[in-house]
């Protein structure tokens, strides 16, 4: 399920990388947003401002982008 969320994150341009663990973080669309999402064993975390807030399925993880991409229009 990481991947269908990478995929999707990907197609609306988001940008990804990987930490120096290995681990999948998702950057918002404009640089001056604070949030970023984090995958930890499977599992997305909404970070904002450095502080976890959420953890979020896959499928939570693809509205929320989805949300983003739309707002940022």
């Amino acid at each position: 399920m990481t991947n269908l969320v990478l995929l999707q994150a990907q197609q609306l341009n988001f940008p990804c990388r990987q930490d120096d663990a290995g681990n999948w973080q998702i950057l918002p669309l404009r640089s001056q947003e604070r949030w970023q999402l984090n995958n930890l064993e499977g599992r997305w975390v909404l970070d904002i401002a450095g502080v976890p807030q959420i953890r979020l399925s896959p499928q939570e993880a693809i509205k929320f982008l989805l949300n983003q991409a739309r707002s940022s229009q």
